[in-house]
């Protein structure tokens, strides 16, 4: 019985054996060596190395965009390193120059050794330069990028300051445009009370020269109408007395009443344009307005050499009408 239980113990003990045993095989044969694994992290590497490669300068330059966005700096030279010169617009040119430099110099701050350091932070400069050639007057976003950034790009403009308005002065040639551009800008401010003032004064300084002449004859009409008629209905008078004669066929009494109701409709209309007119005036009335022209030449002021800081700061003010009268007054 000993034997029995003896025979069936190491039965049961070469069975548990051979089962951990397959499975040990199994799953070694399932698990990669670590050289393995090297090469197929590699190989998916390489196929996206090579999916990037397959993109146009300007999808690159789009995934650079993206990568900035997201703080991803390690793809910016990787993408944008060599694709400059194949995009053809100036301002996606500049972009990605300008990000290729921004992606020397995260590379730079990474360096494990000072020439290296030193190495990508030329080559940080060397984009920057790359970039005033083509935009001499180019600046970074102080918003945008890092203030080291910025001072690595104030550097290269310093650095290379007789170029660049060498630069500036052969464009400026080559283009046949002004190197200075002289812009008068002109504000005319508005007073509002004019608005209440009659016979359309208020259209007119609102630039509206139909309806002030509108207003200014109808207005004039019955205001002459109205006086004209009182000056009328007071001759009538008796001399002695201030009364009217009244006669059969109605004498100075009857044609006084008449001219009473002249004046009264004439003064009606008078009340009723000049309210008009206010409303109007108030309506369309802008306090100021803006006129800007370009100058052929230096406007006066910045051609005398002797005006003092006070001088400049003396303006004047103009207030005319297109019917030709106009106010002028100087402070």
């Amino acid at each position: 019985m000993i034997t029995s239980f003896q025979s069936r113990l190491n039965l049961s003990l070469w069975g548990f054996t051979f089962v951990l045993f397959f499975f040990s095989s199994t799953a070694f044969s399932q698990t990669s060596p670590p050289s393995e694994l090297a090469e197929k992290k590699s190989e998916k590497q390489t196929k996206k190395k090579n999916a990037t490669d397959m993109l146009s300068p300007q999808g690159k330059l789009g995934l650079a965009r993206k990568a900035f966005r997201e703080g991803n700096y390690d793809a910016l030279v990787s993408l944008l390193e060599g694709i400059a010169n194949d995009l053809r617009a100036k301002d996606d040119k500049s972009e990605a120059l300008e990000l290729l430099g921004t992606g020397y110099f995260f590379e730079a701050q990474n360096a494990k050794t000072v020439d290296q350091r030193n190495i990508l932070i030329d080559r940080t400069k060397d984009a920057f330069w790359l970039l005033l050639q083509e935009d001499p007057d180019h600046h970074l976003d102080e918003f945008l990028f890092p203030a080291s950034i910025v001072e690595v790009f104030t550097d290269v403009l310093t650095e290379h300051k007789s170029e660049l308005d060498a630069l500036k002065k052969t464009k400026t040639e080559n283009d046949g445009s002004p190197g200075v551009l002289y812009i008068e800008r002109n504000v005319e401010r508005k007073i509002w009370a004019i608005n209440l003032m009659p016979f359309g004064m208020g259209q007119f300084q609102n630039e509206q020269p139909v309806k002030g002449t509108l207003f200014a004859v109808v207005q004039t009409l019955s205001l002459g109408i109205n006086i004209a008629s009182f000056l009328t209905i007071e001759s009538l008078r008796n001399s002695d007395n201030g009364r009217f004669s009244t006669e059969p066929d109605g004498g100075d009494f009857a044609q006084a009443l008449l001219w009473r109701n002249i004046m009264w409709v004439s003064l009606g209309v008078f009340v009723a344009s000049y309210a008009g007119s206010v409303w109007d005036g108030i309506n369309f009335f802008q306090e100021t307005k803006v006129r800007i022209r370009t100058l052929d030449e230096a406007p006066l002021e910045l051609s005398l050499p002797n005006k003092t800081s006070r001088d400049k700061s003396l303006t004047g003010s103009v207030f005319s009408l297109p019917i030709g009268l106009s106010y002028s007054w100087t402070f």
